[in-house]
């Protein structure tokens, strides 16, 4: 514990931490923001390889997975995740403008536990964020 911070070790360990992987610098932030003035940790990635290298290092509570990346995309990064038994547990929201039903069947098949899609409030998104996290 920082001694400085004025937090117990509850406090500390009760914060919810979310994943955003999004090639799209302005997305990351806006998330961030958004989640952060709800009382969430936030961290970001601006690709699957980087997301991918953040979730090994620091196991957050829940993933914010934009669909279309550049490089390897938000879906063959979500198999990724469900197929690695120390991370398979862990929820994945897939983001994306995209609102075709068939969009949205690939992701679930993925492995996605829930879609939303761009654009959306913040109401939305904390609500979705609460569910997974369990708060």
């Amino acid at each position: 514990m920082d001694g400085c911070s004025g937090e117990s070790d509850s406090e500390i360990h009760s914060i919810k931490t979310v994943l955003v992987i999004d090639d799209e610098e302005l997305n990351v932030k806006l998330l961030t923001r958004m989640l952060t003035g709800e009382g969430f940790r936030v961290m970001g990635a601006a690709s699957a390889k980087a997301g991918l290298e953040l979730l090994r290092q620091k196991r957050p509570d829940v993933i914010l997975m934009d669909i279309r990346l550049g490089g390897m995309d938000g879906l063959e990064a979500t198999r990724w995740v469900k197929s690695n038994p120390a991370f398979v547990s862990i929820p994945v929201i897939a983001v994306s403008a995209y609102s075709a039903q068939e969009d949205r069947a690939r992701a679930f098949q993925a492995g996605c536990s829930h879609y939303l899609t761009k654009p959306f409030g913040k109401k939305v998104l904390v609500e979705v964020v609460r569910r997974f996290t369990g708060i």
